[in-house]
């Protein structure tokens, strides 16, 4: 392979995001750190991994079908839906990552040079190998929290049981009051 060349590897990586028995996903305010859940149609979950992947690759792309953009029902944050992400699942994801991808490369590489060194009296080289991290359990997403169904975007959401002031709408950022 010479200087101009690159070596491209596509990996597959599957995960399987928990949700509700409702199929409501969790979601989390990067603003006050309160949670909440949102349905779940398919595009959700792929958007929902967005921030985790794209510390990996650029190639994320948003799906017609979700706002770009979310409201936190409690403190009102607006921001980017992708922010929402709970950070347990985006730590889940990058662990998933590092143990199924990056640990195997780099026992492949560091074998590789093991290999290239080993008849070479100026340079030694001893491959020492990574040990895989554990594979973490990740269980069901639990049936909890209130359901609200929001008059103004046509959409239920589900809002921390105790919760019982006005709420904003994920969709509309429209403030409405709880009956």
């Amino acid at each position: 392979m010479n200087e101009n060349e690159t070596n491209n590897t596509n990996l597959q990586f599957s995960y399987s995001i928990p949700i509700d028995p409702q199929q409501f996903l969790r979601r989390e305010c990067p603003h006050c750190g309160l949670p909440f859940k949102l349905k779940a149609p398919a595009s959700a979950l792929v958007d929902s991994l967005a921030p985790a992947f794209s510390q990996v690759t650029d190639d994320t792309n948003q799906t017609d079908d979700t706002p770009s953009e979310l409201s936190c029902p409690y403190c009102g944050h607006r921001t980017e839906s992708a922010a929402f992400t709970p950070e347990s699942l985006r730590q889940t994801i990058l662990h998933l990552m590092r143990r199924t991808i990056l640990e195997p490369e780099l026992n492949r590489f560091t074998q590789d040079m093991e290999r290239t060194f080993t008849h070479n009296k100026f340079v030694k080289y001893r491959a020492n190998r990574i040990i895989r991290a554990a594979q973490p359990i990740i269980g069901p997403e639990i049936l909890d929290m209130n359901r609200v169904n929001l008059l103004c975007c046509k959409e239920d959401i589900k809002i921390k049981d105790d919760w019982l002031t006005s709420i904003t709408c994920p969709y509309c950022a429209q403030e409405l009051k709880l009956q």
